[in-house]
């Protein structure tokens, strides 16, 4: 069945398949190889959305990240840090989503519909969790809120929260 089922991936385009394993999504960040097929997830999810601009939102999640650590370092705060490297990536995963993409996800997630009138410099931010939930399979919920409030920000932020919007 395992031989069936990759023969009839890699005809569907599939590039690779492999395994790994972990309790969740977090555990496996601690490797490496891990960590940077979450990086290239995540990066061509920005090309494949707008070109130049998805190459330039890439590098502006990178230096998010890397300004999150530089904060936790100089505030002595105790995060790990592949949470931090992982939520700055992430912030603006839904960033290009076109409006049906948001239709799409609200009628799945129906609690998300009244934030459809927002603009989209707010809305990306509402919706990534449900987006990084669903593609990178992400469910730290202080990642996802710290995501969902990056934008607008929050009363009682988790300090996650607080490093990314400053940071961003």
């Amino acid at each position: 069945r395992d031989a069936e089922a990759i023969k009839y991936a890699t005809s569907c385009g599939i590039k690779g398949v492999f395994t790994t394993h972990g309790k969740d999504i977090n555990d496996l960040i601690i490797n490496p190889a891990i960590n940077d097929l979450l990086k290239n997830k995540v990066y061509d999810k920005f090309i494949s959305s707008h070109d130049y601009i998805g190459e330039e939102r890439y590098k502006h999640s990178l230096l998010v990240a890397e300004e999150m650590k530089r904060l936790a370092i100089f505030h002595d705060l105790e995060l790990p840090t592949k949470k931090i490297i992982i939520t700055g990536l992430i912030h603006d995963y839904a960033k290009y989503i076109v409006l049906d993409e948001y239709i799409k996800f609200s009628i799945k997630y129906p609690q998300i519909i009244e934030e459809l009138r927002y603009p989209q410099k707010i809305r990306h931010a509402i919706l990534a969790p449900y987006i990084v939930y669903e593609e990178l399979e992400i469910d730290d919920l202080e990642i996802l809120e710290a995501v969902k409030y990056h934008a607008t920000g929050i009363r009682k932020m988790s300090v996650l929260g607080e490093i990314l919007f400053i940071a961003d």
